[in-house]
């Protein structure tokens, strides 16, 4: 067995089984994972390039890799298929056109924000699942296992792809639209990222016996003597430094069903504070409280930018509260 023989066969046991282009891709995928979790903020135009084909390619190829798994093994004259090789580098990288900004959107709405390290392992989990769908339908490549529909269309003894039939135009029209959706889903994911990607979060705690924030041991009563405080945490997770703003206000509630309304409030605090890229600050807030009565609301209105004491609660882009019994100073 010569050097190259042994060299594929010991690769395809590493892999127990899986096709070599399949865990092919899911190896680059890990690889570029890596590269971007730790040279991600350099910007390198090397490593963009590295990068573009795990967007443009590896994701695209494995959903094709499961409709049309290959139908003989790793031939000595390479792999044959019934879908041919122009086709499956053709639709492999318009699936990713498709597959990539869609699934891109899907992350955006769920953080509300495009986060590098978020994206990055998105597409990783993107990659292994439809890696792992393709790896199963290609289990036995000397079978045409296919899906039902693919197998009905593509078990013919001529390819329905061939130039000029039905079949081939329809196709075309349909990759054309799938690129034009593609192109269309950019603008829409833009505007949930608007200062260049990234999401806030925030907290409230205590300090633990180690000094740590925790999220427990919150005040239930607060008087001017007791000098009552709650820390406040802001963590940036943009590539931006980012003002914000927090508002502290006591209010009191009425719950009617299911709907909770505010009767009457008053301004405990104003804050502002500038968080740099990817760290967080903790405020430490005192509770000094601005009336008297139990079972109140002190609520926790955080703004992205410097907004004024007014500002309305509807526009905050987070709540937090907690209930306490207030007593005012005479």
């Amino acid at each position: 067995m010569s050097a190259g023989n042994s060299l594929v066969e010991y690769v395809r046991r590493a892999t127990v089984g899986v096709p070599l282009d399949i865990a092919g891709g899911v190896g680059y995928a890990l690889v570029c994972f890596g590269a971007v979790s730790v040279f991600g903020g350099a910007g390198s135009p090397v490593l963009l390039a590295a990068v573009l084909p795990l967007l443009l390619f590896v994701p695209g190829y494995m959903v094709v890799a499961a409709l049309f798994p290959w139908r003989d093994g790793l031939a000595d004259d390479g792999p044959s298929s019934d879908l041919p090789l122009g086709h499956r580098l053709f639709y492999s990288f318009t699936a990713s056109l498709v597959v990539a900004p869609l699934f891109v959107n899907v992350l955006v709405y769920a953080t509300g924000g495009l986060d590098r390290d978020v994206l990055n392992a998105g597409l990783l989990v993107l990659v292994v699942c439809t890696a792992g769908v393709a790896a199963w339908r290609n289990r036995d490549r000397r079978a045409p296992r296919r899906l039902p529909l693919v197998g009905r269309w593509r078990n013919r003894e001529e390819s329905s792809l061939a130039p000029g039939t039905r079949a081939e135009t329809a196709a075309t029209v349909f990759m054309g639209v799938c690129v034009v959706l593609a192109a269309a889903s950019v603008p829409a994911m833009l505007q949930f990222a608007p200062d260049g990607g990234g999401h806030s979060e925030y907290y409230l705690g205590t300090r633990g016996a180690g000094g740590e924030l925790v999220a427990e041991g919150y005040p239930s009563e607060i008087t001017p003597a007791d000098g009552e405080r709650l820390l406040v945490a802001v963590e940036n997770h943009g590539e931006e430094p980012r003002t914000y703003t927090v508002l502290t206000r006591l209010q009191e509630v009425r719950t009617d069903g299911d709907s909770t309304r505010v009767v009457d409030e008053c301004s405990m605090d104003v804050t502002g504070v500038t968080v740099p890229a990817a760290d967080q600050r903790v405020i430490s807030q005192e509770l000094d409280p601005c009336a008297s009565g139990e079972g109140l609301r002190v609520a926790f209105l955080f703004y992205e930018n410097e907004r004024s004491a007014d500002a309305p609660a509807s526009e905050a882009d987070e709540r937090l509260h907690v209930w306490v019994d207030a007593t005012r100073a005479p």
